[in-house]
């Protein structure tokens, strides 16, 4: 928290009122506390400045403040509960308590009730809401092997949590055995109320905590009693801010809104951040960062797309005429696929045509022609069928012999073979007896002696 005290510091934003001391030594002095009554909200938000020493004091107390937060905390140093024996006899030992006024809660989730000993118990009591409230626990071990390094787990070193909206602390400590069991390497018990970051058991704790009299506790503060629905009025004087109720304690705190930064409880506190020139901005590149209230926008460099965030938020165009070639050259490409394409059919038409004139020359097509032109030939001399129903019968014209003919014209004594052959839709049979053509998708058989 100090090192956050620091980074405030070097921040270009008021934090207590006009005319009024805003910092003791490195620790900053924000509004609603203050040195004096005109730049305090209350009482108890009063510090007491020892410029000499640079040290910060609650009001008019010894209790010694080490961070003053805006986030709704404060950091105090609490005295640490002592039980030491020797020679069989109490030597030291002390119980101290830590009583806060309104506003102020002890935080029951930055800190930690801590025991370090081998022969140790500890408890601690006070007072929550309208109600007492008592917790501890024993910390015990035989040898200084039966300690772990930064393990606070019951061996040596036990921790504990306490409830919320806890106000008052009392701190005890004592030993079950009066150290007699390891006074060879431990006669001292001690027992604390710990910001819980600032403290890691080491077996060294055992004899070096003697030497340590105060260990940094958390304190919650919040104004006035009321929660932000039961306010009245503006519960926050900076605009750009809202109102935040805690979960430790009654009252309120304020807060400036995402995107702002500053005192809420001043008049005009919030400030706007300026994310590109403190460098705490997402935009790929930082020159291309643009600031707005409340906010920030990225954009690309010439010649770039996309939304200018993260590592790879712009992407270089693609060049207008690459793109327009490469579209001309696909078209071609397909076109002149279709004309392949449409070229080859053509051809295989033609080989089609001209292998079918083949065929219906060969089975004297050209001599029906000349008989269906004379009119020599009669109509109950031939019996004409599709070529679809001739594929059909035929097994697609495979070139077996088939019995599929007799059938189909009624020849009772000559055997007719298919010879797949067509012109124009005309396919030649030949018979041991004479010729058959299939004439414009038809088949025309020649019957020797009727019927």
């Amino acid at each position: 928290m100090l090192a956050m005290a620091s980074t405030l510091a070097t921040q270009n934003f008021p934090v207590a009122k006009p005319n009024c001391i805003d910092t003791c030594g490195d620790i900053r002095i924000p509004f609603p506390f203050g040195t004096t009554p005109e730049c305090y909200l209350d009482r108890e938000f009063g510090v007491t400045c020892n410029h000499s020493t640079s040290k910060l004091f609650w009001m008019d107390t010894t209790v010694e403040l080490t961070d003053l937060s805006l986030d709704g905390h404060l950091k105090l140093l609490q005295f640490i509960a002592k039980n030491c024996y020797k020679n069989g006899k109490s030597s030291r030992s002390n119980g101290p308590s830590l009583q806060l006024t309104k506003y102020f809660t002890v935080s029951n989730t930055a800190n930690k009730f801590t025991i370090v000993g081998c022969d140790a118990y500890g408890y601690v009591s006070g007072n929550r809401l309208k109600r007492r409230f008592t917790t501890g626990c024993t910390a015990m071990c035989s040898s200084l092997d039966d300690l772990t390094e930064g393990e606070c787990a019951g061996a040596g070193c036990c921790q504990t949590i306490i409830p919320d909206d806890v106000w008052n602390l009392d701190i005890e400590v004592g030993s079950h055995f009066n150290y007699t069991r390891i006074s060879n390497f431990s006669n001292c018990s001690y027992a604390f109320f710990v910001e819980d970051n600032a403290f890691k058991f080491s077996k060294a704790n055992l004899t070096n905590l003697s030497d340590v009299t105060k260990l940094p506790t958390v304190v919650d503060w919040s104004i006035g009693n009321e929660t932000c629905e039961k306010v009245t009025g503006n519960a926050c004087l900076s605009a750009n801010s809202h109102c935040h109720n805690p979960k430790n304690g009654n009252g309120y705190n304020c807060r400036c809104s995402d995107g702002f930064e500053g005192n809420p409880y001043l008049t005009n506190g919030c400030r706007d951040i300026d994310e590109c020139t403190d460098k705490i901005h997402k935009c790929t590149k930082s020159e291309y960062c643009y600031n707005t209230q409340g906010s920030y926008t990225c954009s690309c460099p010439k010649n770039y797309d996309g939304d200018g965030r993260g590592d790879y938020g712009c992407s270089k165009k693609q060049n207008i005429k690459i793109a327009s070639i490469s579209i001309v050259v696909a078209g071609g490409i397909i076109a002149l696929l279709l004309a392949i394409i449409l070229l080859y059919l053509e051809l295989k038409r033609r080989s089609q045509r001209k292998t079918k004139l083949k065929f219906f020359l060969q089975n004297g097509g050209h001599m029906l022609q000349e008989k269906l032109a004379r009119r020599e030939a009669s109509p109950e001399m031939i019996t004409i069928f599709s070529s679809s129903k001739l594929q059909m019968a035929t097994n697609n014209f495979h070139s077996r012999k088939h019995s599929w003919a007799r059938d189909a014209v009624d020849i009772e004594e000559e055997a007719v073979s298919l010879l797949p052959i067509d012109y124009n839709g005309m396919s030649g049979v030949s018979s041991s007896s004479g010729y058959g053509s299939i004439c414009r998708d038809h088949i025309v058989l020649p019957i020797y002696g009727g019927r």
